[in-house]
């Protein structure tokens, strides 16, 4: 019969096939893994920026608060009450964050 094949060509296919499986899957894994890098880059600008916008406010807020303040008091001393209770909440806002 023409058209069978010999053992070793079969089994010649047969590995051919697996070697091009795994080719495929090693190619199929390094898009995922850089697609994956792309997404953790972006989120981690994302967390930067955030941070840097969040940082900014409370900085805003502190010398309004300090600013308030110096109505009663003067700046030098409103600044240096807020710089303590800052200092004051600062350790205790930590241990709640880290879940001490």
């Amino acid at each position: 019969m023409a058209g069978d094949r010999s053992i070793a060509d079969v089994v010649q296919d047969m590995l051919r096939n697996a070697q091009e499986l795994f080719r495929s899957e090693i190619r199929l894994a390094k898009t995922e893994i850089q697609e994956e890098a792309t997404r953790a880059a972006s989120s981690a600008l994302w967390l930067a920026a955030g941070s840097v916008i969040v940082l900014s406010s409370w900085s805003f807020l502190l010398w309004t608060a300090a600013y308030a303040l110096s109505a009663v008091l003067a700046m030098w001393a409103a600044t240096l009450v807020i710089a303590l209770i800052t200092a004051t909440l600062a350790p205790l806002r930590s241990v709640s964050v880290c879940g001490g």
